[in-house]
């Protein structure tokens, strides 16, 4: 059962890599499924309000999935290494 945060991250990915635009017909029918979708409409029914198909919503969601999936944090895990030699690793456990 696709999750909506999943196909609401792959709509806004799919926005910011210029897959879609903003104003195109299909991003307003997918936030409008969303909506839908989150007044407990259920989906195959809130798919065919809007006369969205299914497929649309099966790519938004592996998008979103596979972004989130291999995303890397955009901070280093310490940002103050004690080692500033990148082939030596110095863990501080503050003690």
């Amino acid at each position: 059962m696709p999750r909506d945060s999943d196909i609401e991250r792959g709509l806004q990915i799919a926005i910011a890599l210029g897959y879609t635009a903003t104003d195109d017909p299909v991003v307003f029918k997918v936030r409008e499924f969303l909506a839908l979708v989150r007044n407990r409409t259920p989906i195959s029914k809130a798919a065919a309000s809007v006369k969205l198909p299914l497929s649309v919503l099966s790519s938004l969601r592996q998008l979103g999935l596979e972004k989130f999936k291999f995303q890397v944090p955009q901070t280093p895990l310490n940002p103050n290494p004690v080692n500033s030699n990148p082939t030596e690793f110095t863990f501080d456990f503050g003690a």
